[in-house]
């Protein structure tokens, strides 16, 4: 059965999050905006991942957290489903990167 989400969001949105880049604040607005966000499972081993080769453990903790204080849903293969406004909250980290999220 497919999950309608209104965001769907990746790996370098949530991890910039979490390292506290210039774009958290944005990224964090977009989050709370959304009614359901959705997080493809094999982005979420890629962010905790990511997230435990920067702040280890303890990091990795902090990155359970925060999926689960924003409700983030996490969609395995087949249950994605976009809605008609869903948007993608996707970032490039680095200088010269912005925060943006799109309509699909």
């Amino acid at each position: 059965m497919a999950t309608g989400i209104d965001l769907a969001v990746d790996t370098s949105a949530l991890t910039a999050i979490l390292l506290g880049e210039p774009e958290a604040a944005d990224l964090l607005s977009v989050l709370a905006a959304a009614a359901r966000i959705g997080l493809c499972a094999p982005n979420r081993t890629e962010f905790l991942l990511v997230i435990q080769s920067w702040l280890g453990d303890v990091g990795v903790e902090r990155a359970k957290r925060l999926l689960a204080m924003q409700r983030i849903d996490v969609v395995r293969n087949g249950q994605f489903e976009p809605r008609a406004s869903s948007q993608i909250c996707s970032i490039a980290i680095g200088p010269g990167s912005s925060c943006a999220a799109r309509s699909i």
